[in-house]
Parts: structure tokens; C-alpha cells; sequence
């Protein structure tokens, strides 16, 4: 009995270690592979501003992985900030010999317009798109960057704080701007407070008129909400008005040209965005010679760390690499630390920054 107890440790013992090399087998084969995405992005047209951030934080991530002994291409898309060609490209992908195992859509039109098309044969995650509840676990559709919602709440939240009784909510006429207004409006609104609203295109060119008859009602506050050159357009026209109440806007003005181009509206403007590693920032300026950066570089940064945390704790699969993704915890990243919840969305830390002499600082410094 003893020399068959001995037996059965030395078998658990062998099977164990071979257990080990094939484990190790399978991460030295996933770092020989190369894993294959796709990025859709509006590197033309309205959108382009954040789809080259977005793209030189793509890079900076590629440039890391391969450091580390990874090995990914992307293909980069343009979908022109159009829905429809986001479609075709999407189907062309699908039925392509050499298809991704990933792909990464941005804005929010286009991610809206391709969820119905998933069927399971990519693991797909959206950055730069916050509308509601777009993240599917069930659809492997992930979600790392912040939500509309939590922009619209943390501006609200900080207006009724400094005891503001009526806002202007300027909002761009798109699924994003209406989302991040309700949401804002909703938490004022339930607090007592008063709120009127206008909205504006993405490509606004005249907002005199519409400014006159906001400021009519006199609000003691204003939040604006988009992107693009409307959202510019807004924000040059106001700063030709008398308003002296407080401004807050939302994370678009860390664009460095929004916020070089309005100079930043006046001193004291608020900006809802969020918690960020300063290293990472001053590499990536370093880097691209830039000031500032937008928070799109460090979500599509975040985005593909993810994608690789998941590739790596996975068989390499596109199911599994989905599951693996929907489970990362407290993963360091640009924008934080990265965990994924279980309704598909990465945890976001919102934090509030406002303009001294034309540039971004923390508010409570």
C-alpha cells in the first residue's frame, strides 16, 4: 500500500509538470501568434479631432506590448464618422479571409449602429462612445471608456453644491449630447433646480442668435456638452457675450486644440473629466510634443491593455478571450486602475479640473 501511495505522488507529481510546460507551451505560442484587430475610427470628418488621440494611444500601446514579448497588429478603418460606413466595413471584416479576432469600435452612432450585427465571432470593445447601455457582455461587446451619464451627474452634482438654482444645458444634437443632458437635467431637476435647454449641430457654424436668447432667461450657470466644430463654434461665440456666471463642459475641452482654440472660454471654467497617471501624461507629451492630452489617448490606451490582459489570461480563442475580459480586476492602466463590472463597462473615477490662464489643473489645487 505504501509503495502504491508513493507511486500515485511521483504520477500526480509528473502529470502536474506536464501540466505546467503545456501551460507554458501555450503562452510562449500566444506571444509567437499575432493577434489581430481592427479599429474602426472617424479619422475624417466630424470625429477626427479624438480619432488621432485615440490612435496615438493605440500606438503607445502596441509600442508596450511588443516590449513586452507580445506580438498585435492593428488595422486601422476609417468610418468617416458615418454609421453606414461603419456597416459596410464591419461586413467586410466579418467575411474577410483574414478576419480580426478583435475589434474596436469609436463614437457612439457607430457602435449603436453595428450591436445588432455581433453574433459572437469578434470580441468587440468600444472606446470614445458613452450613450447608455451600450455594453452586451452576452454579445462580447465591452466598454472602456466614461459614460454620458456620469459626466451629466458629476456636473450636476457639482452646480448644486456651489448653490446654483437655474443652468443652460447647450448640448450636441446627437445621441451623446441628449444622454449627458438628461442625465444632468434629471439630477438637477430632482434637487429643485431650474433647467432650460438648447441644443446645437456638430457642425454649427452661428450660435450668436441661439446664445441671446439662452442668456435672456439669466441663468447663474451653464453646462456644454459635445465635440466637434460646433462644439467650438459654442464656445468662441460665448466668450463674445456678457455672461459672468459659472461655465462647466464636459471632457471634450481637454483636447488641446478645443481648449488652445476657445482658450479655455475665461478662467474658472469647469471640466468634468476624469482621474488619469500623470507618467503616462508627460510620456505621451514627450512623446508626440504635445501640452495636455485628451482623455481619448489614454482610453485607447486602456482599451488595448485590456484586450491583452484578456488575451493572455485566455486560450487565446475569441470566446474565451471574452470572458477573460469581462472578469479583469484592478488593472493599471492611463486612466487608473481598470476593472471591468458586470454590466460590460470599465470603472471610472470622475474628477473635476477648471481653467487657470488657459490652462487645465485640478480643482481642488
Amino acid at each position: 500500500m505504501l509503495a502504491a501511495i508513493v507511486l500515485l505522488i511521483v504520477a500526480a507529481g509528473y502529470f502536474f509538470s506536464q501540466s505546467q510546460s503545456k501551460n507554458a507551451l501555450s503562452t510562449a505560442e500566444k506571444a509567437k501568434n499575432t493577434l489581430k484587430i481592427a479599429v474602426l475610427l472617424p479619422l475624417t470628418g466630424p470625429g477626427a479631432n479624438g480619432a488621432q488621440y485615440s490612435k496615438e494611444g493605440f500606438e503607445m500601446a502596441i509600442e508596450d506590448i511588443k516590449t513586452s514579448g507580445g506580438n498585435v497588429t492593428i488595422e486601422y478603418e476609417d468610418t468617416q464618422t458615418n454609421p453606414k460606413t461603419a456597416i459596410s466595413i464591419f461586413q467586410h471584416l466579418q467575411l474577410g479571409s483574414a478576419k480580426p479576432q478583435v475589434i474596436i469600435p469609436e463614437l457612439s452612432s457607430v457602435t449603436k449602429a453595428l450591436k445588432p450585427l455581433l453574433k459572437n465571432d469578434f470580441l468587440t470593445v468600444a472606446t470614445g462612445v458613452s450613450v447608455p447601455n451600450i455594453a452586451d457582455p452576452a454579445s462580447q461587446l465591452y466598454r472602456v471608456f466614461l459614460s454620458a451619464e456620469g459626466v451629466g451627474n458629476t456636473g450636476a452634482e457639482y452646480a448644486l453644491h456651489a448653490g446654483h438654482k437655474s443652468v443652460a444645458i447647450v448640448y450636441v444634437n446627437d445621441e451623446y449630447g441628449q444622454s449627458s443632458m438628461t442625465a444632468f437635467k434629471n439630477k438637477f431637476e430632482e434637487n429643485g433646480g431650474v433647467v432650460f435647454t438648447e441644443t446645437f449641430s456638430i457642425l454649427e457654424k452661428d450660435f450668436r442668435t441661439q446664445w441671446q436668447k439662452i442668456l435672456h432667461n439669466s441663468p447663474k450657470s451653464l453646462f456644454i456638452t459635445g465635440y466637434g466644430p460646433g462644439y467650438l463654434t459654442v464656445l468662441k461665440q460665448l466668450r463674445d457675450t456678457n455672461f459672468d456666471g459659472l461655465i462647466m463642459t464636459d471632457w471634450s475641452l481637454t483636447s488641446p486644440e478645443y481648449l488652445n482654440a476657445t482658450g479655455g472660454v475665461r478662467d474658472g471654467t469647469i471640466v468634468v473629466t476624469v482621474n488619469h497617471n500623470a507618467a503616462f501624461e508627460k510620456r505621451y507629451q514627450d512623446k508626440y510634443k504635445k501640452q495636455g492630452f485628451m482623455i481619448n489617448v489614454g482610453y485607447s490606451y486602456d482599451t488595448l491593455l485590456c484586450i491583452w490582459e484578456a488575451y493572455k489570461q485566455s486560450d487565446g480563442s475569441v470566446q474565451n478571450m471574452a470572458k477573460a475580459f469581462g472578469v479583469i480586476k484592478n488593472l493599471p492602466g492611463f486612466m487608473g486602475n481598470l476593472s471591468i463590472t458586470s454590466s460590460g463597462d470599465v470603472t471610472v473615477n470622475y474628477r473635476l479640473k477648471k481653467v487657470d490662464s488657459g490652462q487645465l489643473v485640478p480643482l481642488d489645487e
